[in-house]
């Protein structure tokens, strides 16, 4: 086998070991220090820049032939690779992991009524609402953004929690079964990072502003970041609609007899 392959397979089977691992906590409710205060993230950090340098590091050296510029640019080599180069899909599918298991996690929390009622009556995105909504002396709110506010506060006065609760929850839980496994990266990168970006509208920064940038990243390189995953058989099947796949694809037409 290829030493390189090698080294990108063995990193492939820590990142899915640690994840695998991580999952069974969460199932388990088990209390195992290293997988509850950080460890895991830590472990999936380090291995997406180790898999970040082993990308860069091999994949110049059998790239194809680059395509030709347009009006007279061309972006950056690195880019193109990482964006378009199933090469550069190790990377990928640690990033898949580590974004896909934080929402899996979070939406299954949420689910099995962990962080409060979510599934029920959505009390528990009342009282976040709620508390956000809330004014200070001088009448401000933690909402920056009054068209924000507003839209909120509309939701909560109209009872919206009771539906759009469960919303959020299967919401974080499909983004994350669909990262996790590679399926439709793109699309479920673009409704996490839609999550990412309305959590931050609403005062919640915790580990949104990094995962909002890794997901807009998951999104740029939906060609390969599936690539280890579902995508893979899926894409070519499936296509783009600017791209039909085989699926939707025309068969082609045949010239009427007689004619040229």
């Amino acid at each position: 086998m290829d030493l390189s392959k090698g080294f990108a397979y063995l990193v492939l089977i820590v990142g899915a070991l640690v994840t695998l691992v991580r999952i069974i906590v969460v199932f388990s409710g088990t209390t195992e220090a290293f997988w509850t205060s950080g460890g895991w993230e830590l472990t999936m950090v380090v291995l997406m820049f180790v898999s970040l340098v082993y990308v860069l590091a091999t994949g110049f050296v059998n790239r194809a032939p680059e395509p030709a510029p347009v009006a007279g640019f061309r972006d950056p080599a690195p880019v193109r690779f990482l964006l378009s180069d199933p090469n550069s899909a190790t990377f990928w599918t640690i990033v898949r992991w580590y974004v896909g298991f934080t929402f899996f996690s979070a939406g299954y929390e949420k689910i099995r009524g962990l962080e409060g009622d979510w599934m029920t009556n959505g009390l528990a995105l009342k009282g976040t609402w709620s508390f956000e909504l809330r004014t200070n002396g001088a009448g401000k709110s933690q909402i920056e953004y009054n068209w924000w506010y507003h839209f909120l506060h509309f939701m909560l006065t109209h009872d919206w929690y009771t539906w759009f609760a469960k919303l959020i929850a299967l919401g974080e839980a499909a983004v994350g079964l669909g990262l996790l496994l590679g399926i439709l990266t793109g699309i479920a990168a673009f409704f996490g990072a839609t999550m990412n970006f309305s959590y931050l509208l609403t005062n919640f920064v915790s580990v949104n502003p990094p995962f909002l940038v890794l997901a807009i990243c998951l999104m740029a390189a939906w060609k390969v970041a599936g690539w280890f995953g579902g995508d893979n058989w899926l894409l070519p099947r499936l296509g783009t609609p600017w791209q039909p796949g085989q699926v939707f694809a025309r068969p082609p037409t045949l010239a009427a007899p007689g004619k040229a």
